[in-house]
């Protein structure tokens, strides 16, 4: 339960509260050890080998990364040159309080007080007064400390700075001399005792503060502990503990002179004698200090006896080892599993993906915030941009060159929105983008804005859709109504320039151009030409709404180099001020500013001038800064250490760094240069140095659901780039790097590296690094989710493209089935698809990459609802996919893709055959364009843009070459169609009220002329710059010239052609001066061609229908006129003759939904789309060539021939794609032109080509349904069994005699009419003999019972007839009360109960006692009935209950329990939709309009479970017989996805997605429920979809239909010339009917126990 404060916090986090300071937390457990150095070595040692990677793996398993960070480990010696390790150990302390989500410290202690550093900074009146204690006769000591201590003005206040050793020891650095270097040590550890031994005494002698004193005599543990445990709060000691160890003769040995003794205690070094100082600190640390601190739990003793030993072995002293090792690992174990309980237990806000993504740029921009200063009058013009009261803006745009502080300005603005604009309620939506993945692309970016801003608004983010075009059409909804004047809505999207270029995105088509008072954008970019960003932006918005960010001016420049100085307590003497000044006159830039204050604070006030080097550029800083680094660290180490970050994809995590270095053989060599350290692995303390003098370069980012560290700036990335991987270089380590992540990630390493030394001897190492499996753990105990390693899915198919390493890019990644499931299932399926996007890219003529590119393309739908629709998708799109074409190399990894799919164990639907669109063919792509149904497609007459528009009035302008979204524009009237006008700068919209201009490229409206009935046309000619516009209740026709902008003519035509003002008129188009109208006169409808010239008719045209929509005029002066019936009428404008009239099959037109197209190819052309044929036309010749047949679900709505740049462009099919909107998709096809292509053929279908176009089963739930498919024309039915194969054919039987005198009664029976028909002979076995019912309607309102009779409400609707299917007599009859007349009549199932309606009442029937049941009567309007499988319940629905104040109404539910006689009424807060109803024996099952499923107890009427899935709403649900599984299926227009639920358990189990509508008809369950059976237009086949569970061995599975037909030749039943019996013997024949099916029913029991003892039969379905 989240807490109340929780909530507040969360409110204030959605709201983009930039004053929140709250935490991000990590899955890391992060363990920093601390010990002394030598005398735990030991223990180090084994704790590394046996104890971390199983805490490691424990870790991983549970979703969390384990860290130990020990500054001990691996390091030869305890100081360094720049004394830097005490104070790098100290912020590692604090860096894993705050990372690790558990225990954060644990501490070795021995009797050896250990190491005590000298102090690296003293304050400069505290040295002083050190100095000034000592006595004359101490001269060189006084000496000694000026020599290493120098005084640094600099420093605020002043302090006295310990020497870098080198800098009076040269040869202590020294890597290529060993001897000089060790005998440098040996010096530089003398300086160091004295120098400790003179600081400590004097600190006894001086008055300083205890605190000042410490820092001279504690060692660096204590140091440690001081910083972890002292600290620290009673609630993070207890994630701290403590391991003492006492060595029991440790004394003895002391007293016996044992040196090695010596290694664990503290000794005097000139006298070799115990240090009791040492000593006596640390007995107040282990016996005092530390019990006081931590519980005692935390502490742990140990005792282990050396004898005489030279030191504490793992050999030896194995027992005591395995005793500390094991009580280390459990303690931590108890500590890490009680730590990760809480964690998911006590679940925070900020684990939650959004949260986490919005504070990542929270506390971004509060660090950037931190030290900004000055741009006040930059700042006021952003002001009076959020702060305007105007309705109606443009978005507001910042821009400068990169380094010019655009994204800490932006921080600025975002941080005083609330400030500005009065109101603390704004919600201030702030993206930095680049900074996080999810910020990076624009799908995800899109997302997480509107889930923010739906959240922060009170929305629910179900209906924030997953579709890209979706979602831009989504967040201009959001953007446009969530604000408010109490809450107004402000989004600042930093560096648009950032965004990944796919999908079009830096081409802007998603972004906003219009905002209002209650809602502001503000955007900065880039201006450089190679982001179209800038250059769009400027295309649309106002240049008093662009402001460009200068570079600093010298003062401004100053003082925030002074500021930065002043927050680090430096400050720079006269001289060096002096260099800055002369550095600030060249650049400006703030990140210039940043760089060279960076530079200035490492300066002493000692440090000599001369040596001071300051660049002009800030890629030569960088440059300097990179150089400067691999000087000081070593230049294989830093060059490839930073090489492997800027080489990642998203970063790399701390661990991943020191795994890389430490496999990384090349820098192991630089460092271990003279000594090999017990492991080979990078020691902790050398990355933690290099990551300190990183600083704020390198910066934490949330990637892949971990810490990764990354560039702070992008020239910073560029700089590394150019420096280390460009390939132009011949020492570029690119190859070597990302063959480094690729082995890395794929898992290579694990197991061990082997290295080679210089004698060529080959050791396999292991390197300690992290596992790398697909997934960490497959179920957790905390959250019961498979945990995934995000990590790997993103920088793995990175690294391998990179390479080109096509092999393992394939057989790891593109074509490995768990790779691809799994990674759809933890990510995206966009993140899969852009896996296959750079594949193409770098390999665009890969056979198999290709097609898995296309395929996934088109799967892209059902994919993005689940990775549990893959093997569906694969099998349906590639199983039939000819082989034999490619070489069997080239389509390998495909082949064993597709057998996996048809093998693995997951919870999944599979197809019995290949039934969705494969990839290759006509259709090139589809994606998602609109959000209601699109009502035009056309395109500029070059081809490069299509435009679309929809019924909501929005148009829409995309790249035709791969449908990305160029722009948006809303505002538009009820379109008409879209013309694009002068050279495709403008298009024109004609709608009911007027007609608007708009310019393409900046969406803006450049004219709109309000007329009352609005018609426009481009005058077709050479020059397409000339309007003609016409109003129907105008008498004149107004001439516009876009070129001039202005009016060019006005012509009024009823001069030459009288109208009355009742006569509806309009405009067809015009040529050069011809217009053509048309009008509706009392003669009938008229067409006038008028030279506005001469004011002539040219021509007058009566035609009895003319199809006035699709008329054209080509550029050639040609009219095109459709006429009633397969013609088109040809007239030539110039001279007024008619030229030829062309005919053909092609220009049929029909009525329905689907109606005839036409239109024009480069305006002089015709072609035509009827029944889904779409043909080019010769005009001259009237030939048609057939160019594409498109599926009965695939005809369009309109379509639109595109031009595209072909090097062959003598054929229509080379020359142009077609377009079609199909729903609210677009679709582009290739022509594939064919003379040889026939569309109609009169020969009769053979069972290959046979089309099933219902399902018809005559018991429910039956394992071997019917097939049944129609063909209209020929008025033939054919009857199939579940092997495809015919049983009967029905011949002369029309579609409305088959829907209502058509019943199946068994496998050898049908009623047809009033006929019982034996379907083996085809013989009439009876009659039904009633005069009350109607002989062609026995399929109505009818229903069978149990085999042997027929109920059938009677023609009059007052009585239910009992009708004998032996003799067809009347067995009983059931009347209604009072005669009364039935207006609706439901039959359960299983037909033992029929449901009527009379008046008011409604009637329970028992149909085996044929008496009534129940009765009951409401007062509301009925509109739906259901009834569970065997009658027990009745569900009555009406849409019609109370209206609420929103003027929405209810629905009411009233549920009659049959067996009670009880009614009870429930009310549902939604409308509900007959196809998203449904009953069983316990739920009430009802869909929302969001596609919510709502499941409500049949016993109390409560609400049991909701169950997600469908965003749209249900349009059928089927039950099966057992009443354990569900099927539902959404509006196919909108999603189409079939369900499959498990109604026991009330989950999902599996969902498919056909490419096509399947009607209500057309899909059953079979097999008791284990099945699914679908019908789909174009496919010749049925579809068996098979549910297969995770928890089944898939080896043992295949699907097997069994025969249950001879293949005998199909009975053929004329229903013309059936005929009633004639004699008496039909008794004898129906019961030989009976019979027949009872004795074929034993037969095929008995064949299938048969198949299941030979355990043939392998089919089998778990839930």
């Amino acid at each position: 339960m989240v807490s109340q404060q929780q909530q507040e916090i969360t409110s204030r986090i959605l709201g983009g509260d930039l004053t929140i300071n709250e935490k991000i937390d990590s899955k890391i457990i992060r363990i920093f050890t601390s010990s002394t150095f030598t005398d735990t070595e030991a223990e180090r040692n084994a704790l590394m080998e046996k104890v971390y990677p199983r805490l490691k793996i424990h870790c991983q398993k549970a979703g969390f990364e384990f860290q130990v960070v020990d500054m001990r480990w691996g390091i030869k010696d305890a100081s360094t040159d720049d004394h830097s390790v005490v104070d790098i150990c100290m912020k590692q302390i604090e860096q894993s309080r705050h990372v690790s989500v558990g225990p954060y410290f644990v501490a070795l202690l021995g009797q050896k007080y250990g190491y005590r550093p000298l102090p690296v900074e003293i304050d400069a009146e505290e040295f002083d007064k050190l100095l000034t204690n000592l006595a004359d006769d101490q001269e060189n000591d006084r000496l000694l400390l000026q020599e290493w201590y120098c005084k640094d003005y600099n420093a605020i206040p002043p302090v006295y700075h310990l020497q870098p050793i080198s800098s009076r020891i040269p040869h202590y650095a020294n890597n290529q001399d060993k001897e000089l270097q060790d005998e440098a040590r040996r010096s530089w550890w003398e300086t160091y005792n004295r120098l400790g031994m003179i600081l400590r005494d004097l600190a006894e002698q001086v008055s300083i503060t205890q605190d000042s004193k410490r820092k001279y005599f504690i060692s660096v543990t204590e140091r440690e502990i001081h910083q972890a445990i002292f600290q620290g709060n009673s609630q993070d000691n207890c994630h701290c503990l403590c391991f003492k160890r006492t060595i029991s003769d440790l004394d003895n040995m002391l007293t016996s002179g044992n040196k090695q003794a010596e290694l664990y205690t503290d000794v005097v070094s000139s006298t070799k004698e115990v240090d009791t100082r040492a000593q006596t600190l640390l007995t107040q640390l282990r016996e005092s200090k530390l019990p006081e601190k931590l519980p005692s739990s935390n502490i742990l003793h140990h005792t282990v006896e050396l004898n005489q030993n030279l030191k504490i072995d793992q050999t030896i002293h194995k027992d005591y080892i395995k005793n500390f090792c094991d009580d280390y690992y459990q303690k931590l174990m108890d500590l890490i599993d009680s730590s990760i309980m809480d964690y998911h237990h006590n679940r925070k806000i900020v684990h939650d993906p959004l949260i986490l993504e919005i504070l990542q740029h929270i506390h971004f921009c509060r660090e950037k915030c931190r030290i900004f200063h000055g741009r006040t009058a930059l700042l006021t013009q952003v002001e009076d941009y959020l702060t305007s009261k105007e309705s109606s803006l443009s978005p507001y745009v910042v821009y400068g060159q990169s380094g010019s502080g655009k994204t800490s300005f932006m921080a600025k603005v975002a941080f005083e929105c609330n400030r500005w604009l009065d109101c603390s309620s704004a919600v201030v939506v702030l993206r930095f983008i680049g900074i996080t993945p999810t910020s990076s692309n624009l799908r995800t970016l899109l997302h997480s804005i509107c889930c923010q801003v739906d959240r922060a608004y009170g929305y629910t983010t179900r209906s924030v859709p997953k579709h890209l075009q979706e979602l831009i059409d989504y967040f201009t909804t959001v953007t446009i109504s969530r604000g408010s004047n109490s809450k107004p809505l402000i989004i600042c999207l930093d560096s648009l320039d950032q965004l990944s270029p796919e999908n079009g995105a830096l081409l802007l088509g998603w972004l906003p151009q219009t905002c209002s008072q209650y809602f502001k954008l503000i955007t900065s970019t880039l201006p450089d030409d190679q982001y179209p960003c800038y250059k769009k932006l400027a295309s649309f918005i106002s240049t008093h709404h662009m402001l460009h960010i200068p570079t600093l001016t010298d003062s401004d420049a100053k003082i925030i180099l002074q500021n930065w100085l002043k927050f680090n307590n430096r400050k720079l003497n006269s001289s060096q001020q002096q260099l800055i000044d002369q550095a600030l006159a060249q650049c400006s830039l703030p990140l210039y500013v940043k760089l060279i204050s960076h530079q200035a604070e490492q300066w002493r006030s000692f440090t000599p001038v001369e040596e001071i080097r300051i660049d002009y550029t800030i890629d030569q800083v960088i440059q300097y800064y990179f150089q400067q680094l691999e000087e000081k660290y070593g230049k294989v180490y830093v060059s490839h250490c930073l090489a492997y970050i800027t080489a990642s994809k998203n970063g790399l995590t701390e661990f991943e760094i020191e795994d890389l270095l430490s496999c990384d053989d090349q820098v192991l060599e630089e460092i271990f240069q003279y000594w090999t350290p017990p492991i080979r692995r990078l020691p902790p303390l050398i990355w933690a140095r290099l990551r300190e003098s990183l600083g704020d370069y390198l910066v934490e980012r949330a990637a892949d659901g971990t810490q990764v560290f990354a560039w702070y700036h992008r020239q910073f990335s560029a700089a590394a780039n150019r420096r280390y991987l460009s390939t132009d270089s011949p020492s570029s380590l690119h190859t070597f790097i990302h063959t480094s992540l690729a082995h890395y990630f794929s898992d290579r390493w694990y197991q061990g590296k082997e290295y080679t030394d210089s004698n060529g001897s080959t050791t396999l190492f292991d390197r300690r690094i992290t596992a790398q499996p697909l997934m960490l753990t497959e179920t957790s105990v905390a959250n019961q989710q498979i945990i995934y390693n995000l990590r790997k899915m993103s920088e793995l198919p990175f690294h391998l493209t990179r390479l080109q390493q096509i092999d393992s890019l394939k057989a790891d990644i593109l074509f490995h089935f768990d790779w691809l499931y799994h990674k759809i299932a933890a990510t995206s399926f966009h993140h899969v698809l852009d896996d296959y996007m750079d594949a193409v890219t770098v390999f665009p003529h890969d056979v198999e990459i290709n097609i898995m590119y296309k395929t996934m393309r088109l799967s892209s739908t059902a994919l993005l609802d689940s990775a549990s629709h893959l093997p569906f998708q694969l099998l349906g799109r590639l199983s039939n996919l000819d082989v034999s074409q490619y070489d069997e190399n080239d389509v390998s990894h495909l082949q064993q893709l597709l057998r996996d799919a048809n093998s693995k164990s997951i919870n999944c639907m599979r197809p019995s055959i290949a039934c969705l669109t494969p990839p290759g063919g006509a259709l090139v792509q589809t994606v998602v364009g609109h959000t209601r149904r699109i009502k035009v497609i056309t395109s500029t007459t070059d081809g490069k843009l299509l435009i679309t528009a929809d019924n909501d009035q929005t148009a829409k302008i995309w790249d035709s070459q791969n449908l990305r979204l160029l722009n948006k524009i809303s505002g538009l009237g009820a379109l008409i169609r879209i013309v694009p006008t002068c050279q495709n700068q403008y298009f024109i919209a004609p709608c009911s009220d007027k007609v608007q201009i708009w310019h393409i490229e900046s969406c803006q409206l450049v004219k709109e002329f309000v007329l009352k009935w609005s018609y426009a046309a481009v005058v077709s000619s050479s020059d397409d710059s000339r309007l003609v516009l016409m109003d129907n209740d105008d008498d004149h026709i107004l001439l516009w010239d876009m070129k001039v902008k202005s009016q060019v003519g006005r012509f009024c035509y009823t001069s030459c052609w009288p109208l009355n003002s009742n006569n509806h008129r309009g405009l067809i188009g015009a040529y050069n001066d011809i217009v053509v109208l048309h009008a509706l006169t009392d003669e009938g409808l008229k067409i006038q061609c008028i030279n506005i010239t001469t004011n002539q008719v040219i021509q007058t045209i009566q035609e009895g229908k003319v199809d006035i929509q699709n008329s054209y005029i080509t550029i050639r002066g040609q009219l095109l006129l459709p006429l009633q019936r397969n013609s088109v009428k040809i007239v030539d404008l110039t001279t007024g003759q008619h030229i030829q009239d062309i005919q053909g099959s092609l220009l049929r037109e029909f009525t329905g939904e689907k109606k005839h197209l036409m239109g024009l190819l480069d305006r002089q052309n015709l072609f035509t789309c009827t029944q889904g044929k779409i043909a080019s036309w010769d005009l001259a010749s009237g030939r048609s060539t057939p160019l594409l047949e498109l599926q009965h679900a695939d005809i369009p709505n309109c379509l639109h021939f595109v031009k595209q740049d072909s090097a062959d462009n003598h054929t229509i099919a080379s020359s142009y794609v077609i377009a079609t909107a199909k729903g609210n998709c677009i679709c582009l096809w290739k022509c594939q032109a064919n003379n040889h292509l026939q569309f109609n053929t009169d020969s009769n279908q053979s069972a290959a080509s046979f089309n099933p176009t219902q399902i018809m089963s005559h018991s429910p739930d039956q394992p071997n349904p019917y097939i049944i498919s129609y063909e209209a024309e020929k008025q033939l039915y054919t009857v199939c069994n579940i092997n495809h194969k015919p049983l009967f054919t029905i011949k002369k039987m029309k579609n409305k005699l088959f829907n209502q005198g058509f019943t199946l009664i068994d496998r050898n029976r049908a009623l047809i009419r009033d006929l019982v028909i034996d379907l083996q002979t085809g013989s009439t076995l009876c009659r039904l003999q009633s005069d009350t019912i109607n002989p062609n309607c026995t399929g109505k309102n009818s229903k069978i019972i149990g085999d042997q009779t027929l109920a059938i409400l009677s023609q009059d609707s007052t009585n239910i007839l009992i009708l004998s299917l032996s003799n067809g007599k009347v067995v009983s009859t059931i009347p209604f009360p009072n005669n009364g007349v039935c207006h609706k009549i439901v039959y359960s199932h299983n037909g033992q109960v029929a449901i009527t309606l009379i008046g008011s009442d409604i009637m329970a029937w028992n149909m085996i006692s044929h008496q009534l049941m129940a009765k009951t009567t409401l007062s509301v309007q009925l509109d739906h009935i259901c009834l569970d499988y065997h009658g027990c319940y009745v569900a009555i629905f009406s849409y019609h209950g109370e209206v609420n104040k929103d003027g929405s109404s209810d629905s009411l539910v009233h549920l009659w329990d049959l067996s009670k006689q009880q009614v009870l009424t429930y009310k549902f807060k939604y409308s509900l939709r007959a196809g998203g109803l449904a009953l069983t024996h316990q739920y009430i099952i009802s869909s929302s309009n969001g596609g919510e499923i709502s499941l409500w107890s049949t016993n109390d009427g409560k609400l049991v479970q909701q169950l997600h899935g469908h965003c749209h709403d249900l349009y059928k649900i089927i039950i099966n017989q057992h009443e354990d599984r569900m099927i539902t299926m959404s509006e196919y227009d909108y999603d189409g996805i079939i369900r499959l639920w498990d109604l026991s358990a009330l989950v999902q189990l599996a969902a498919f997605l056909p490419d096509w509508r399947i009607e209500r008809s057309n899909i059953a369950f079979i097999d008791h429920g284990q099945k699914i059976i679908i019908t789909l237009d174009g496919i010749s086949q049925f579809i068996i979809v098979q549910y297969h569970s995770a928890a089944v061995d898939e080896n043992q599975i295949a699907t097997v239909f069994e025969d249950d037909v001879s293949d005998s030749t199909p009975t053929v039943i004329d229903i013309s010339q059936l005929q009633p019996p004639k004699d008496t013997s039909s008794q004898q024949q129906v019961q030989a009917a009976v019979e027949r099916q009872q004795a074929q029913g034993t037969a095929q029991r008995e064949h299938r126990s048969k198949k299941k003892r030979r355990n043939i039969t392998k089919s089998c379905t778990v839930s």
